[in-house]
């Protein structure tokens, strides 16, 4: 009896413990970066409560190409994973998400940001975040820039799902404000292999941005190119002081561990995703991690991130556990036709829980001469925050230092052109540029032979900013307009559009002109000088003078006008009961005696002459006598002499033929004061000729057409 009791409590303690294999994704091209996740998960797992439920790390590493990805998850499937952590890039994750989703398997990142990875699964089960998305990376560099009033920068990116997805957020938010903007943004092969990693892949790129002047450059690329980027800047003199360099994430998480003995990276900027780092509980891990022999320098984001996966996968796996059964022995493999059921509820069950990014806060970092550190935090609810919650405005620290170095933060633009050879376009174009009599059309080029406003300017920027520099004759010698048959442009336009100019002189600003290329604040206001042909000196001159005050529609509709109270006049005349003519057609309708009965007869059978029924004693009669005063030309006659003030002695005798008298003469009032002005304006304007005095008189005039000269330095299109 006893023997069976302990056997029961034996079998039951069994069938409450719950032990899963949980895989390990390391990237075999970053040996270092996976030695630290490597140790630290290993001490994350003895850390935890496994009474109940253990996890144990099967670990796999893979080489970055697709083959490899996907032999690895193969390997970790054999081995019935229940979910996978990954501490690889976007562009890596994307992958793994890819082909373990298919098998229901959670793909845990710890630092993939891409803002499209949740679309990467094929299956019900997605990515687990646990790190932010570079949308609200993208909003902590936009603040920098606008706290620092850096309002054009250049990006220079990798060609992968990484660096494309993760500035076009910044690249948004910049057009969105209107005041920022992005000149060039450069895009350089993604090798995944970090052996066919070499300058030539960054210098073509590097050298654009160069050659554009831009001084503010966003650096968004992963950790494997950060190196060589940076070495190759040197070389061309991109961190020299003036400039400005930010770095994302995927170069940050590298900064992070690195000691900048030779101060290559001194000066630079960069956003980093908090992890926790000042928190109670890190510092307790951390220092309980050393005192068992592990290296402080483990704890890095990609570490410390794949150490909180395994946390929140043994959380979630524990919860499920102690609601009851479900399906917890994944038994598939790549062969398998079927997923994993059981996966759809570990996926969920993870979901659930808090994974630290609901409110994103990333750590604002700054290398110094030594090490990079912490110069302030960005929240997303609050912006940028400094240290301590200090009062001095970011822009009036002293506490940052800038590449070059130095403490003072620089302007965005640049403050020299050594070694710049400029191409400028130009036109004679007194004041402003001028062309010496003394030299000859081969000496077009010569800055020597050229003066006036603007070729001052030239030749003051060019020994304040130390370059050199030529003139140049502008496509077929013209200014620049829209042509409308090609839809392209010439002249000066096009030459800066096609870079066969740098810059050019005498150009005025038009909105055609803004859209497609950048124009300097204006220094000077230009008068255009309008040339008028006058119609016509004297009124006299048209025999027709007298209808000028009115557009011909206007007599048309007054014409119109006329026929129609004529007719209505005659019409409330005819049929009103008030009327003369109504009169006697109600009498006729109400009148009982014989003479009448007899009326109604014939009427009734539209015998509508009356002249057999002389004699009368009936009131119609002495109705019909008055006849039909207001007849269909007495009508017209009252209507018409309205316009010269006079009556008729033939008014209507209805109300409502009275009402429409009254407001027909009101109208006529009214409209014979207009006619007066408009007639008396008219005279007296064309003795003064065409009264056109600004730019708003001819645009809301409508006697004269008008237009620009085609090619010429204000007009916006050609012909």
């Amino acid at each position: 009896m006893l023997r069976q009791s302990l056997l029961m409590l034996a079998m039951q303690a069994v069938s409450m413990f719950h032990g899963y294999e949980v895989g390990l994704l390391l990237n075999a091209a970053s040996p270092e970066t996976s030695a630290a996740i490597r140790r630290l998960s290993a001490f994350t797992v003895t850390q935890l409560d496994q009474s109940s439920t253990t996890v144990h790390l099967q670990e796999v590493s893979y080489e970055p190409t697709y083959l490899s990805i996907m032999q690895s998850i193969c390997s970790l499937l054999e081995r019935n994973v229940v979910a996978i952590l990954s501490a690889s890039g976007s562009t890596l994750t994307k992958v793994q998400v890819n082909i373990a989703s298919q098998f229901n398997i959670p793909i845990i990142s710890g630092t993939a940001t891409n803002p499209f990875l949740e679309s990467a699964g094929s299956g019900k089960v997605d990515i687990v975040r646990l790190s932010p998305s570079d949308i609200y990376q993208s909003q902590a560099v936009f603040d920098l820039l606008k706290t620092y009033k850096w309002h054009q920068f250049s990006i220079l990116a990798s060609a992968d799902d990484y660096g494309i997805d993760g500035v076009v957020q910044l690249q948004h938010l910049a057009s969105q404000s209107g005041k920022f903007k992005t000149n060039t943004v450069q895009y350089f092969n993604a090798a995944l292999d970090v052996a066919d990693i070499n300058v030539d892949m960054f210098t073509k790129e590097l050298t654009l941005i160069k050659d554009s002047l831009e001084k503010v450059i966003v650096l968004n690329c992963g950790t494997r190119f950060a190196d060589t980027i940076v070495r190759e800047a040197h070389k061309m003199g991109l961190m020299e002081e003036g400039f400005v360099w930010i770095a994302t994430d995927g170069v940050a998480a590298q900064l992070e561990v690195t000691t900048n003995e030779d101060g290559m990276y001194s000066g630079y900027l960069a956003t980093l995703p908090n992890y926790g780092k000042d928190s109670e509980s890190y510092n307790d891990t951390k220092a309980a991690y050393v005192s068992a022999g592990g290296d402080p320098s483990d704890f890095r984001l990609s570490s410390v991130k794949v150490s909180d996966g395994i946390k929140l996968v043994h959380r979630a796996l524990s919860k499920m556990d102690l609601k009851g059964s479900w399906d917890s022995e994944p038994s598939q493999t790549c062969d398998s036709s079927d997923a994993w059921l059981g996966g759809i509820e570990v996926f969920d069950e993870i979901m659930s829980l808090p994974n630290g990014i609901a409110n994103p806060t990333y750590d604002v970092m700054n290398f110094n001469f030594r090490a990079f550190v912490k110069v302030g935090s960005w929240q997303e609810t609050v912006g940028l925050v400094a240290p301590d919650n200090s009062l001095t405005p970011w822009e009036e620290r002293k506490d940052i230092v800038f590449v070059g170095p130095h403490y003072t933060s620089p302007s965005g633009f640049g403050s020299s052109l050594t070694g710049y050879h400029l191409r400028v376009g130009t036109i004679h174009e007194p004041p402003i540029a001028m062309m010496s009599d003394s030299c000859t059309e081969n000496q077009f080029s010569d800055p020597d032979c050229w003066y006036g406003w603007c070729t001052d300017i030239i030749e003051r920027l060019s020994k304040d900013l130390n370059f050199t520099y030529e003139y140049v004759r502008p496509h077929k010698n013209k200014y620049g307009a829209f042509q409308k048959d090609t839809g392209a442009w010439n002249g000066m336009v096009k030459d800066i559009i096609e870079s066969r100019i740098d810059l050019t002189t005498a150009l005025a600003i038009n909105a055609a002109r803004s859209q497609v290329i950048d124009f300097s604040s204006p220094f000077f206001e230009d008068q255009l000088a309008m040339a008028v042909y006058p119609k016509s000196t004297r009124s006299s001159s048209n025999m027709f003078f007298f209808l000028e005050p009115f557009h011909q529609s206007v007599w048309v509709s007054i014409i119109g006008l006329v026929v129609l109270i004529t007719l209505l006049t005659n019409f409330l005349s005819k049929f009103s009961p008030l009327g003369d003519f109504g009169k006697k057609i109600h009498s006729m309708q109400v009148c009982s005696c014989e003479q009448c009965f007899l009326r109604r007869k014939v009427k009734a059978e539209r015998m509508c002459r009356f002249a057999d029924t002389k004699t009368h004693d009936c009131l119609v009669d002495e109705v019909f006598d008055h006849g039909n005063t207001l007849d269909l030309s007495n009508s017209t006659w009252l209507i018409g002499t309205g316009f010269v003030l006079q009556g008729t002695d033939k008014l209507p005798t209805a109300p409502s033929g009275r009402f429409l008298l009254f407001t027909w003469w009101f109208f006529v009032m009214i409209l014979t004061s207009m006619y007066t002005a408009n007639l008396t304006a008219h005279l007296t304007m064309n003795w003064s000729g065409a009264n056109i005095y600004s730019l708003e008189d001819l645009l809301t005039q409508r006697d004269y057409s008008w237009g620009l000269l085609a090619d010429r330095k204000y007009g916006q299109y050609d012909g």
